[in-house]
């Protein structure tokens, strides 16, 4: 996931994440979210999986009331993982998962704060009504400002 570097007799360093490396990770996630909602929403299986999406939606609500965020994160996660897993694209879905440890590093620096939990639940609701509505032209552009909003958020934590 090139989040260690290994030195060879030395010991392992963590990686840092810059600036313009959250840029690049936050964009290239942008559009392989959005390429993967647009094949899933227009695959055979769009019904089981507006029924998982209404499933997360109804869990993520119920860890907030309960202030569970450590549930509250898994069902962020997973939200954004149904596209991957309904797309019937597997190099899409190598491709994501390459990134999706180099994400998780930058997600974990804001996403927790309760302010951000609101606001990304916000987001995933009006992503799943544009899918249900059937208009995925829409549920592609709320995916693509609600990645790049996130990108704002981990440039501010981060410094």
């Amino acid at each position: 996931d090139e989040l260690v570097t290994y030195y060879s007799n030395v010991g392992v360093r963590v990686v840092m994440l810059s600036a313009n490396d959250a840029r690049e990770i936050f964009q290239l996630v942008t559009e392989l979210d959005c390429l993967a909602l647009r094949y899933a929403c227009s695959g055979e299986l769009r019904m089981a999986m507006q029924e998982e999406l209404s499933d997360i939606i109804r869990l993520s609500d119920e860890s907030i009331a309960k202030k569970d965020f450590t549930a509250w994160r898994e069902y962020s996660d997973r939200f954004h993982l149904v596209f991957h897993k309904y797309c019937n694209n597997s190099r899409l879905v190598a491709a994501s998962k390459k990134l999706l440890a180099q994400m998780t590093l930058l997600i974990n620096a804001y996403q927790l704060l309760d302010e951000n939990v609101d606001i990304v639940n916000k987001d995933h609701k009006r992503i799943y009504e544009a899918i249900s509505a059937g208009d995925n032209d829409s549920a592609q552009s709320l995916m693509h400002r609600h990645l790049e909003d996130d990108m704002y958020r981990a440039l501010k934590a981060i410094g």
